[in-house]
């Protein structure tokens, strides 16, 4: 049986109202879903990424303040949110009105890397990386690292974490005049540059602008990119393009690999690639041949050959039917790929849901058509998200089935290594309130709990909402993963006395050898970690740390509502609990 930490739900009066930190968890009701934010405006673009104890960070932009200002929150396992509610502020600095892509990931130490684009030195796009600790501290400084500083259009970034725990960092580089080309820079633990500022130009080709980097880690510290050959016109060559680089930034392939270049992928069209787990990468897209979409599979070893056909081995041979947006779920134990895509007549106006297992060594395992999920229909359905998961695949659409524009739900099926339905009732209801919903980003945790985030207008304004699906196709927590008496743990932290205070106040707390190389974390009211205490190693029982309302640097806190919580080696140990300061 697996031990999950049980967040314990406490409330607290203040002068003026009542504030609550009542915990809210996965809800096992599709009506409900979790609230990541519902601020006062749209927030836009969320990117989850999972923690190694089964929670989840989520990340956004939010046009609350009229700037579009990025936040980030954190939730356990259980779906209780760890910091403040809405999420804590990373960034206010100046941003355009419209916005580009970015990204996010974790590290070992389960730290959250954003990397993202924006104005604050002039109006072209720079790129910027933070790293955030699971008790919020921004561990690069309150404003990240500077990772380009020029005139160029810079149009957003991707990241990954190499295999020697650097930060690795892809970002195109398109000026008005001169070369464009694609920069990488590396970024040690502690946030020093390996490269020259600006980074080190991997990718340039006289008169080409290519474009769309993706990075994945591969073997000894090197990385995988694909990028789109040129995106300089209408009539480019996008072609999908990949070569592996060594923690130095030398090429180890010695040229790119060309994956892709029977014809033009589409205008804007990003596909994502997939480490194999054995130092090469895994490949779906889709692309206009002749009068209708293809969707096609690839994988390329470590020394960058291609595992099939050169462009791809095609996931359906149906033909008089479109084959779009293909999204990937890659086993990589057996190594084999699961591909979902979105059917279509050839008018476009009715759309399926079909989905093929390519065998390791390139067999189309559902047959040369595929296996038919959803059947083409009036009925719309986006594109499909996927994740692997034991034994098979599990797939994510947005659907509108009263045929009103508007009012979408989302649902979601699981399927066996045979292509058959595993949950009962095949598909089921991940968010059935009808609202306009849409970029729902899906991950998979480390126990084969699915995660999506979406955008959703069921407030009148673009809101996050967020919902857990369990292995069996339940929602909400899962009773397998909890201790049957894990609701009766003591309380380790208790209320801070006095409170409210003046000069200082005490925490007490209980200790417990599982607490060893835990912290007790101080937030302020943006939820910023401000003061850190380091518990005893070797100590046991009841013991009171003191706090004098300054924080790590010695500076005096204003008055006000500050936080405190217990965090362990694995996250959270504790509810947050408040202390009111008094100046």
């Amino acid at each position: 049986m697996k031990h999950r930490t049980f967040i314990l739900s406490l409330a607290f009066v203040l002068i003026g109202g009542l504030v609550s930190t009542a915990s809210a968890l996965w809800p096992d009701d599709p009506l409900v879903n979790l609230v990541i934010t519902d601020g006062p405006s749209d927030q836009v673009l969320p990117i989850p990424a999972v923690t190694s104890d089964g929670g989840c960070y989520f990340g956004w932009f939010d046009h609350s303040s009229g700037n579009y200002d990025v936040y980030l929150q954190r939730v356990d396992r259980n779906g209780d949110a760890q910091w403040t509610p809405n999420g804590i502020l990373i960034s206010s600095h100046p941003q355009n009105s419209w916005l580009v892509t970015w990204d996010m990931t974790v590290d070992a130490e389960d730290n959250a890397i954003l990397v993202f684009a924006d104005v604050r030195t002039g109006p072209d796009w720079d790129i910027y990386a933070y790293k955030i600790s699971p008790a919020g501290e921004f561990l690069w400084g309150p404003n990240g690292v500077t990772l380009s500083d020029n005139t160029d259009y810079e149009p957003g970034a991707a990241v990954t974490v190499a295999d020697d725990g650097d930060c690795v960092i892809v970002w195109s580089t398109l000026p008005d005049a001169g070369q464009a080309t694609i920069q990488m820079q590396r970024l040690s633990p502690d946030g020093t540059e390996r490269f020259a500022p600006g980074g080190l130009a991997i990718v340039s080709e006289p008169g080409l602008s290519p474009g769309f980097p993706d990075v994945i880690p591969a073997d000894g510290g090197s990385v995988i990119v694909s990028w789109v050959k040129d995106m300089s016109t209408y009539y480019s060559d996008r072609h999908l393009r990949a070569e592996r680089f060594a923690s130095a930034g030398n090429s180890l392939w010695g040229e790119p690999t060309s994956v892709y270049d029977a014809n033009p992928i589409p205008l804007g069209y990003q596909p994502r690639i997939q480490s194999d787990s054995n130092g090469g990468l895994v490949w779906a897209w889709h692309a206009s041949e002749g009068n209708y979409h293809q969707a096609r599979y690839q994988r390329l070893d470590a020394f960058g050959a291609e595992a099939y056909t050169h462009n791809g081995i095609k996931v359906t041979n149906l033909a008089g039917q479109h084959h779009i947006d293909p999204a990937l779920a890659f086993d990589e134990v057996a190594g084999c790929g699961y591909v979902f895509w979105n059917e279509r007549n050839a008018a476009q106006s009715q759309w399926g849901i079909y989905a093929q297992k390519v065998a390791p060594y390139g067999a189309l395992e559902w047959g040369n058509n595929g296996h038919v999920l959803l059947p083409v229909s009036t009925v719309y359905r986006s594109f499909p998200r996927a994740v692997p998961c034991e034994g098979g695949a599990m797939v994510f659409i947005a659907d509108e089935p009263t045929g009103a524009y508007g009012e979408d739900r989302l649902i979601g099926a699981r399927v066996d290594v045979d292509g058959n339905f595993v949950w009962p009732g095949d598909f089921i209801e991940v968010s059935s309130l009808l609202s306009d919903k849409s970029r729902y980003p899906t991950v998979i945790t480390g126990d084969d709990m699915a995660i999506l985030v979406w955008e959703d207008n069921r407030g009148g304004t673009v809101d996050l909402y967020a919902q857990n699906v369990n292995l069996d196709g339940t929602l909400g927590m899962d009773p397998s993963q909890v201790n049957d008496g894990i609701v009766n743990l003591p309380i380790r932290l208790e209320q801070n006395s006095p409170n409210p205070f003046q000069q200082s106040t005490r925490f007490a707390i209980t200790l417990t050898p599982d607490l060893m190389n835990s912290r007790l974390l101080v937030y302020d009211s943006s939820g910023r970690a401000i003061r850190s205490y380091r518990l005893p190693s070797s100590a046991t029982g009841r013991t009171l740390i003191e706090w004098n309302g300054r924080d790590n640097a010695g500076a005096v806190m204003p008055g006000g509502v500050y936080y405190y919580q217990l965090m362990g080696p694995q996250g959270a140990e504790s509810a947050r609990r408040q202390a009111i300061l008094i100046r």
